[in-house]
């Protein structure tokens, strides 16, 4: 939880993310909301968005307002009725949130940032579900199974990085954000990469010793 209260208390975090806190919250409540859910489905998408308009800007534990339980409640429940109701099948709708990214990403809309967050996470769920279906079908396929061998050692890193090369260097447009993603994601897959290797290095050392 230290990842999630970090910005209220003094923590040992250094790796990993704040989402784990949140998620860890969220599996708590699953049971109940599940329960919930099960008694009566639109109550509890009602209550639960009452929640989140009503406290859309609590800072809670002196954190981005996105990150309130509220908030990530929210996600978690939108995620459930994602997939009871199988809506990441719909073509259409994967088609219409890649359009609607574009736009926003063209013209941007001054609007609440947790808001915002939100619409603009469903959109790239389903816009992304289709990038994925279709490049999964191409050769790349195989590239990509061989990276996601390393998403662990991705995920451990990837923040530190993503922090420590935009106090370097700030964008100041979309290109230059573009060219900074990728500058990004060369460093993490080289720094996944080392620690996949000295992992294994580690692995072969006690299987050694054991022997």
């Amino acid at each position: 939880m230290d990842g999630y209260i970090s910005k209220q208390v003094d923590t040992w975090y250094t790796i990993g993310e704040w989402f784990i806190g949140a998620i860890l919250i969220c599996y708590i409540a699953y049971p109940y909301l599940l329960h919930f859910i099960k008694t009566s489905e639109a109550a509890v998408v009602a209550v639960s968005m009452s929640f989140f308009l009503i406290f859309l800007d609590w800072r809670m534990l002196n954190q981005n307002s996105f990150r309130n339980i509220f908030s990530c409640l929210v996600s978690f429940i939108l995620g459930m009725m994602f997939i009871k109701y199988k809506l990441y099948s719909d073509k259409h709708l994967r088609y219409v949130s890649g359009v609607l990214i574009i736009i926003f990403i063209l013209f941007p809309i001054n609007i609440n940032e947790n808001l915002l967050s939100h619409a603009v996470g469903v959109l790239l769920f389903f816009a992304l579900f289709e990038v994925g279906v279709s490049t999964m079908k191409t050769r790349v396929s195989g590239f990509i199974y061989r990276i996601s061998a390393m998403s662990y050692e991705m995920f451990l890193i990837h923040h530190v990085i993503i922090l420590t090369v935009v106090r370097i260097y700030k964008p100041a447009n979309i290109v230059s954000s573009v060219i900074l993603f990728i500058v990004v994601v060369l460093i993490t897959y080289l720094g996944a990469r080392f620690i996949k290797e000295v992992k294994n290095i580690n692995h072969l050392l006690h299987s050694q010793k054991s022997i």
